[in-house]
């Protein structure tokens, strides 16, 4: 849309000032946003006191990085792996969970394994429970996780039962297993997701 005058007679404005046919000569297009293109991207107009009223993007769409669950996993995957780089058992089995996407699953509470995990590196556990803590934890959970089979309560022993309960979670919900045993080192007991509690005893680990 433009403004133009080809006679001599100069226009009134609305506020009663004077145009001469000179000033009109030039026509000044009056941009207008576009709500849609072809491409599918919309302009959009900045607001007041930034860029401008009216100004409008060049209708170029604004890239923004996507986070996939992949994207989530690699920094801190990647100290694991520079904390048991001189482990190849432990490392082996980090690959080996991350390769079965163990690592992605969740806990009751929406926490992942390898969040846990990694969390567990720089958590102290308590004195008094005497259980194994940080890398040690660590260590011992990659293992038990990434074969769960391993897991046995050893020759003499009366936990059968529950060494095959504790081989089933690990199996089937490694992220669950990681949550109990890291409330388990903290306090001492950790509550169940079917509403049960854990409890260990000072010298259940000694």
């Amino acid at each position: 849309m433009a403004i133009s005058s080809t006679g001599g007679t100069p226009l009134r404005t609305p506020t009663g000032s004077l145009i001469s046919p000179g000033t009109l000569s030039q026509s000044r297009p009056v941009t207008q946003p576009v709500l849609g293109t072809a491409s599918g991207t919309s302009a959009r107009s900045s607001s007041a006191g930034s860029a401008g009223i009216g100004s409008l993007s060049t209708g170029s769409s604004t890239s923004r990085a996507s986070t996939s669950p992949l994207a989530v996993l690699v920094e801190p995957f990647d100290v694991l792996k520079a904390t048991f780089a001189s482990d190849p058992a432990c490392l082996a089995g980090l690959v080996r969970l991350k390769d079965s996407k163990a690592l992605e699953s969740l806990d009751a509470n929406g926490k992942s394994l390898l969040t846990h995990l990694h969390e567990l590196l720089a958590l102290n556990g308590s004195a008094v429970v005497g259980m194994p803590a940080g890398q040690d934890l660590v260590r011992s959970l990659v293992s038990d996780l990434a074969d769960p089979s391993s897991i046995y309560q050893g020759l003499g022993a009366t936990t059968c039962t529950v060494a095959s309960m504790q081989s089933i979670l690990a199996s089937g919900q490694p992220a669950e297993y990681a949550r109990l045993a890291r409330e388990l080192s903290r306090s001492g007991q950790a509550d169940m997701v079917g509403g049960g509690r854990i409890q260990i005893l000072p010298g259940d680990f000694t």
